[in-house]
């Protein structure tokens, strides 16, 4: 065989070996996730932590504006009480 012959083969097996590497590398980015859906998972989970954050906070205040009123009520009896005449 002559040195053209020998060139030609080992310019096939290399192509041949670049598109095999080129199809295994298509085939594993088209099994992950997309961009798009990873970020709309972040973000539903964000957005889940943020709203039950929110509910807790709010039962809180709630909570506090009760014992607010009861120590408003409080002092204004102890003042009312304290009062002559």
């Amino acid at each position: 065989m002559s040195n053209s012959v020998w060139i030609t083969l080992s310019a096939g097996v290399v192509g041949a070996l670049i598109g095999a590497a080129a199809t295994i590398a298509a085939a594993m980015i088209s099994r992950q996730p997309t961009l798009t859906a990873v970020v709309d998972d972040r973000i539903r989970v964000l957005l889940e932590h943020y709203e039950k954050t929110i509910r807790e906070l709010r039962g809180e205040i709630a909570q506090l504006e009760s014992k607010v009123d009861f120590l408003t009520a409080e002092l204004n009896k102890v003042r009312s009480e304290q009062t002559p005449g």
